[in-house]
């Protein structure tokens, strides 16, 4: 994934994981938006790691979670 915004240097590299919902929460922060409309969103903002800042270890070690609902089944053709 590539990755241009506020505090990027060119050619930098971040190898941790994340999740959608991180992005929200990046490009609310890029916006100038107000993190605690989004209280609810178990996602971490990335700018300062996208900056260059060393991850915490509560970042390093959380747990990532995907939902993919199967609603095939609803549909009757």
């Amino acid at each position: 994934m590539i990755v241009r915004g506020p505090g990027i240097s060119a050619s930098s590299v971040f190898q941790r994981k994340v999740i959608n919902y991180d992005f929200l929460l990046t490009f609310v922060d890029w916006a100038a938006g107000d993190p605690n409309v989004l209280k609810n969103i178990l996602g971490v903002g990335l700018p300062h790691y996208l900056a260059g800042e060393q991850p915490t270890s509560a970042f390093l070690n959380r747990n990532l979670s995907h939902h993919y609902p199967h609603y095939l089944s609803l549909i009757h053709i």
